[in-house]
C-alpha cells in the first residue's frame, strides 16, 4: 500500500483525494506497531471493534478512497494478487473524473 500513497503523493497533498485505513487493535501501542512495520505513509484510523462496525469494516486491510469533496468513493476490502493495481485504477478514475 505503501506505493499508492506514493504513487498519488502529490494529488493528496494538493487536496484532490484522501485515503486512509482502519486499524483495530485493541491496543493503541499494537496498532502503532503495525503501521511502523508496514510502513504505511497515509492515516490510518486506530479504534475498538465497534468502531470498525461502525465504518463497515470486514477484513484488512480496509481501504477507503475520498474524493476532494470528502465523500466516500471507494472502499477497497481484504488484500489479494491484484489489490493494489484495483486501487490505483480507481483513484485514477476518480481523478480524471
Amino acid at each position: 500500500m505503501k506505493v499508492i500513497a506514493t504513487q498519488f503523493q502529490k494529488e493528496i497533498q494538493h487536496g484532490e483525494l484522501a485515503i486512509f485505513g482502519v486499524n483495530v487493535d485493541s491496543k493503541g501501542s499494537d496498532a502503532m506497531a503495525v503501521l511502523s512495520n508496514m510502513k504505511l505513509n497515509y492515516p490510518n484510523l486506530i479504534g475498538s471493534k465497534k468502531f470498525a462496525t461502525k465504518c463497515y469494516v470486514m477484513s484488512y486491510p480496509t481501504i477507503y478512497v475520498l474524493n476532494k469533496q470528502g465523500i466516500i468513493k471507494d472502499i477497497y476490502k481484504g488484500a489479494h494478487v491484484d489489490f493494489e493495481h484495483e486501487l490505483a485504477d480507481s483513484i485514477r478514475s476518480l481523478l480524471s473524473s
